[in-house]
This record gives C-alpha cells, structure tokens and sequence, in this order.
C-alpha cells in the first residue's frame, strides 16, 4: 500500500476488484482491499492486518486524498500539523508534498484519491486542507461521512459500474465540508500550528509515563504552560483530554494485537501510563461500552 495504497489503483477492477490475500505486501500488513474508480476519483478499501501500517510520503504525488476511518484509528502529519481520526470520520493529506501516516492494528480505512488539480479549481492552495479531522459528530462532518461510508459500500458489497456519475459530486461535498475547517484552521499561524503538533507528538512519545504531565511537555518545547493550554483550546480540548484520549487509543491497540495476547489487561494499561487499574477499567468502559477484557475478546484473544 505504497504512498496510500497506491499499488491498489494500479489494480483497479470494472466493477470492483478484491483481493483477500495481499500478503505480496505483506511489508504494509495489508489482509484486503478493494479498489473502484468513480469517475476521475479512485477509492481504495484497505483492511489491515495484526499489526501497524506506517507510511511516510516524499510528496509530488498528484493526488489529494480524503481518508475515512471505518475501524480502528489513523494519525496524519502534514505541513507541521497533526491529526488522529477514528471511526466514522475522516481526514486528508496531500500527496503531492511530504507527509507522515500510521494507522492502527486491525484497521480498515477507505481512501478516496482526488486529482490535486481537479481540488485546486476549486479551493485554490491545498494547505489549509490537510492535516485535518472531520468528526461525523459536528454538524459539517455528518453529511460527508454518511456520504462517503455509503458509498464506499455500496461499491464494495454491490460493484456497480456506473460510480463514475459520484464523482464531481463527491469533490463538490468534499470541499463544501472542509472549507469551512480550512478557513478556521487559516485564521490560526503555522507557527501555533506547529508548535501543537510538537506537543502532540511528544505527548505518544511519553506515553508510557504514569508521572507525564503538562509542565514536562512545555518545558520540554519552551513555552509555558498557559500558552499550551491555549493551542490545545484551539481544537476546542484541553491536554488532559488528548492524553487521556491517546493513552486509552495505545491500550485499544495493543488488546486488538495477537502479538499482545500473553499480557495481562492490567500489564497493558499500566504500559500505557494509567496507574490506577479500576480508573483505567471505568474510562475504558465509558470510552468503548465494554470493559477491556471484553474488548480483548472481541479478537478471540487468550491469555496464554
């Protein structure tokens, strides 16, 4: 799945092309995938396997890509920003400058390729697009997600050859959605931009530190503890929240890995930074609807 699958729209079927095994890659951990053309736009359903998918893109790709999470979760950084999406909503990234992305185990994404050129028509620079988390929760991401979920499958399930009349409609949504986060996000320096997505980062690099804490993250980028507090309110969270977020996500991940199946549920989350194993047992139930053991068993994962 080379710079976002593209060895699947190398490959693409009329109607849908599917391949169960795609284990001639099995560098990108791919299971499945499924590639339809609709019109200029090309879709790529990608399932993953028991492990994570990094991809890292030197850029001059002609393409312009919105990722739909449909299990699982995806990390994007793009133009010193950062994003991580999950289930039910999207993102994008610009194929034809550098980017970093990684999606976690036992991830299905579907990933709608648009021709960079075809979006520049219409929304001028691509910048202020990427790197960007459309949530099926706010009222301008619910359209395009329902949208693009449908879609893909339909294509999937029913290979119907006469997608091609979606496609300027899927470009004519897609930017009607995020035209509005771009301008907000516009209003915003690159360098507050950037400076978040440091913080971000060096928040998953310390994860596993039950002591981590926001003056240790400010410090370690230079600013105070107030001025952080401020980029995080810029995404309408706080740095309590997106470390709570992200330390829950690292736990879902490593309970859906087989790889992980000989550590015991208290093992995982005390790895993950939680040094309380009921707090970390009653968030996990909020944040899922199960309790980890049977998150664990969704996977058919047993102790050993």
């Amino acid at each position: 799945m080379h710079a976002i699958a593209e060895v699947a729209f190398e490959q693409h079927g009329n109607p849908v092309s599917v391949i169960d095994d795609y284990s001639v890659h099995a560098e990108y951990n791919a299971k499945k995938f499924a590639a339809f053309r609709m019109g200029d736009i090309d879709c790529s359903i990608v399932t993953q396997g028991d492990r994570r998918w990094p991809e890292f893109g030197n850029g001059g790709q002609p393409w312009f890509a919105a990722l739909l999470v449909r299990q699982g979760w995806v990390t994007v950084q793009q133009d010193g920003r950062f994003c991580q999406t999950r289930p039910g909503s999207f993102c994008c990234v610009d194929g034809s400058r550098p980017y970093g992305l990684e999606a976690s185990a036992s991830c299905e994404i579907a990933v709608f390729r648009i021709p960079r050129g075809m979006l520049r028509e219409r929304v001028g620079r691509t910048e202020p697009y990427t790197a960007i988390s459309v949530d099926r929760n706010r009222a301008d991401g619910l359209v395009m997600n329902t949208y693009l979920a449908n879609v893909a499958d339909v294509a999937a399930n029913e290979g119907l050859r006469d997608l091609h009349r979606f496609g300027v409609h899927t470009v004519d949504l897609l930017v009607a959605t995020i035209s509005a986060r771009g301008s907000q996000r516009g209003e915003r320096s690159l360098h507050r931009e950037a400076l978040l997505c440091r913080a971000k980062q060096a928040i998953l690099n310390n994860i596993s530190s039950p002591d981590l804490g926001a003056a240790a993250i400010a410090g370690e980028l230079g600013i105070t503890q107030r001025y952080m507090s401020s980029l995080f309110s810029d995404e309408k969270t706080t740095f309590s929240k997106f470390l709570l977020a992200a330390r829950l996500d690292r736990c879902i991940d490593m309970l859906s890995q087989a790889g992980q199946g000989h550590r015991m549920v208290g093992d995982v989350a005390f790895a993950c930074g939680f040094c309380n194993f009921s707090h970390f047992c009653k968030v996990f139930k909020a944040h899922t609807g199960m309790t980890p053991s049977q998150y664990r068993a969704r996977f058919n994962l047993v102790l050993t």
